[in-house]
């Protein structure tokens, strides 16, 4: 199942859905420039973007969906092409913030570099 398909798998409420595109605009934001392809990658992932108006939840209420959040933040920040080391910091101090161990994030980020390199992203 593609990654779009299992965050909308989640029926995410409103205010937790803005929670996850915050992450991913943060993410997409630390190397300093925010590319067209992150915003679209965002867009594709988390689906009509949620009111900006609509407080969001805690980053802690996507402890359940932590691993499919890290997941998504790193193909935000692989959209541009690069892996930049800011993206990859602030994606690992999401993760350390959900519980997500040193180790299982070094599993995600492979197995999206496979799937990236492979164009199945998404």
């Amino acid at each position: 199942m593609r990654l779009s398909d299992q965050i909308r798998a989640l029926h995410l409420p409103p205010a937790m859905s803005r929670t996850l595109a915050d992450a991913l605009r943060e993410v997409a934001a630390a190397d300093g420039v925010v590319d067209d392809r992150e915003i679209r990658c965002i867009d594709a992932l988390v689906g009509v973007n949620p009111d900006p108006a609509l407080a969001a939840e805690p980053l802690e209420s996507l402890w359940p969906h932590a691993e499919i959040l890290i997941r998504a933040c790193v193909e935000v920040s692989l959209a541009d092409g690069d892996y930049a080391v800011e993206e990859a910091r602030c994606v690992s101090a999401l993760a350390h913030r959900l519980g997500v161990s040193v180790h299982r994030l070094a599993e995600i980020e492979e197995a999206a570099f496979k799937e990236f390199r492979s164009g199945r992203a998404r």
